[in-house]
């Protein structure tokens, strides 16, 4: 699954990624969901799009978790192909998510680290921000929840019979809220 807003008419369009063969499926919903398809990634690749280049539209990208470097086609240059080579951060233990976190106006790769909970940013000249906040085993799911146009740390695991959602939100210096979300099991 690769969804994001490929075409720039403000809706989400269903993408979806082939990693056996590095295949991209798009959907463009402002072209009556006509299809076009690319290849871009494959084994051992991820997809993790956003809108590296600030143009409003989705750029299809993979983080390459063998060698720890991202692949972007940046749709505001034609599609070139940008390579995020001065930063190795990564390898199997990480699942990339693309956002806004430094509030930029355009997307940045970030990694998660399931097992320690540090989020790793990457900035301009390969330097990186870092962030702890997580749990063993939780699944990252960044957005923007409080409407700042900043991307949140969101987060959501299993405990016993809930599902927990965290989130870390940027306005107001970073505030954490949390809760259950969900029912038991029986």
């Amino acid at each position: 699954m690769a969804p994001g807003d490929y075409d720039g008419d403000g809706l989400t369009d269903p993408a979806v990624y082939y990693e056996d063969t590095g295949l991209w499926r798009v959907w463009l919903s402002g072209s009556g969901y006509a299809e076009v398809a690319a290849y871009l990634g494959g084994p051992g690749s991820v997809p993790a799009p956003g809108d590296f280049d600030g143009d409003g539209l989705a750029d299809p990208a993979v983080y390459n978790a063998a060698d720890g470097k991202w692949y972007i086609w940046e749709s505001g240059s034609g599609y070139a192909l940008r390579e995020i080579a001065d930063w190795s951060l990564g390898g199997h233990v990480v699942i990339p998510v693309a956002g806004d976190y430094l509030g930029i106006g355009h997307d940045v790769p970030g990694l998660y680290y399931r097992e320690s909970g540090l989020w790793y940013f990457h900035r301009a000249a390969g330097t990186t921000s870092l962030t702890e906040f997580g749990a063993i085993e939780a699944v990252p799911l960044a957005g923007d929840y409080d409407g700042d146009g900043v991307t949140d740390l969101g987060l959501i695991y299993r405990e016993r019979f809930e599902t927990i959602w965290q989130l870390l939100m940027s306005e107001e210096g970073y505030r954490e809220v949390g809760g259950s979300f969900g029912r038991p099991r029986p």
